[in-house]
């Protein structure tokens, strides 16, 4: 729990959020009422936007890296397509060849 800090206006309770303290936190807070006669005048939540920031940028982070696999699987599946056409035409003329050979040596 917090210390409250006294001050000449009432009590300020400060608390610096992170992963580590939330739970902390969300206990001082939901007990807050019984604390009545303490009850602080100002609750200061520092670095509350920047765990959600952080969160944030993990998230982004995940997407741009499942897009660049998901990219890299596409181009892998293009590159395997374009290989089994080359190697299609390639037996195709393969084919024509042994077909031309076949009709000459009938001549």
């Amino acid at each position: 729990m917090p210390t409250p800090v006294a001050s000449c206006c009432g009590v300020i309770a400060t608390f610096n959020v992170d992963h580590k303290s939330n739970k902390a936190l969300h206990g001082y807070l939901a007990n807050i009422a019984e604390m009545a006669p303490y009850l602080p005048t100002v609750i200061i939540l520092d670095n509350l936007l920047g765990e959600e920031r952080k969160r944030r940028r993990e998230g982004r982070r995940r997407d741009r890296e499942r897009r660049e696999e998901e990219r890299e699987r596409e181009e892998a599946e293009e590159e395997r397509e374009r290989e089994e056409e080359r190697e299609e035409r390639r037996r195709d003329r393969e084919r024509g060849r042994r077909r031309d050979r076949a009709r000459e040596g009938r001549r």
